[in-house]
């Protein structure tokens, strides 16, 4: 799984491929420059799905998302607190 993040955006995302390289396929595909903030490796894929899962589910709740469409968009949320968010994600215990 990965935390990528230009100014003001931030995206959950879990990728099969190298976190770099998927931040530069969603830059491209959103004509933004989204940074790797931070890269996580998981024991199971189904572990990296379900906690992907859980937390697009409690960012939808508190963050506005693009309405513009990109490769991405729907796993993108505007202002999130990223300290909050990767705390969350190393509580877990998945890595």
């Amino acid at each position: 799984g990965a935390v990528l993040a230009p100014a003001a955006l931030a995206i959950i995302s879990v990728t099969f491929h190298e976190p770099k390289e998927r931040a530069k396929q969603i830059s491209k595909s959103a004509n933004l420059s989204f940074q790797l903030v931070k890269a996580y490796k998981f024991n199971s894929g189904e572990d990296a799905y379900n906690l992907e899962q859980t937390l697009l589910k409690e960012l939808r709740s508190k963050y506005e998302q693009p309405t513009t469409v990109f490769d991405g968009s729907t796993e993108c949320f505007y202002d999130v607190n990223l300290v909050e968010l990767i705390n969350k994600i190393e509580e877990t215990n998945y890595d």
